[in-house]
C-alpha cells in the first residue's frame, strides 16, 4: 500500500523535492518489529541506565537517544527500502514524546524475558511523532 501512495505521489510531485516525511509512532497498529530492538538496546545501555538511575539530573536527552538507537539499528529498514526504490535516502531526524513503559506491559514481554530483561524494568518502547529526513541517493 505504502508503495502504491508513494508512485502516486511520485508521478505528481517528484520524492526528491521534499526534505522530509512525518510518521507517526512506531509502533503501527499491532506491528513492534521497529520497537523490540530498540527496547532491547535500551535494557543494555549504559547511557540509558544512567538515566534511569539519575533521572532528575540526568544530561541525556532522551528523543535524541531513541534517534541515535534506531539509526543505530536500522530499526524502519523496510522503509528505508521502500523509499530506496525511488531513489531516496532516509534517515531519522526526530521525534517526540518517548514512551518508557515496564516490559510487563509489551506486547512483546515474553521475547523481552527470553532477553534477560525482567517484567518491571522500564524500557524505551516508542514515541508519539517522528519524522525522518529525505535526501536524494547518490
Amino acid at each position: 500500500m505504502h508503495r502504491a501512495i508513494l508512485k502516486a505521489i511520485d508521478s505528481k510531485w517528484k520524492l526528491s523535492s521534499f526534505d522530509s516525511v512525518g510518521w507517526g509512532s512506531f509502533q503501527n497498529g499491532e506491528g513492534v518489529s521497529w520497537n523490540l530492538p530498540i527496547a532491547a538496546a535500551s535494557a543494555k545501555s549504559s547511557k540509558y541506565q544512567d538515566y534511569r538511575l539519575h533521572y532528575s539530573t540526568s544530561k541525556l536527552n532522551l528523543n535524541a537517544f531513541f534517534v541515535e538507537e534506531a539509526n543505530r539499528l536500522n530499526v524502519y529498514a523496510p522503509l528505508k527500502n521502500l523509499f530506496g526504490e525511488f531513489g531516496i535516502e532516509l534517515k531519522l531526524d526526530g521525534v517526540e514524546k518517548v514512551f518508557t513503559p515496564k516490559a510487563e506491559k509489551l506486547p512483546v514481554r515474553q521475547e523481552l524475558r527470553d532477553l534477560g530483561i525482567a517484567g518491571g524494568e522500564r524500557v524505551v518502547w516508542d514515541v508519539g511523532s517522528s519524522w525522518f529526513r529525505m535526501k536524494k541517493a547518490e
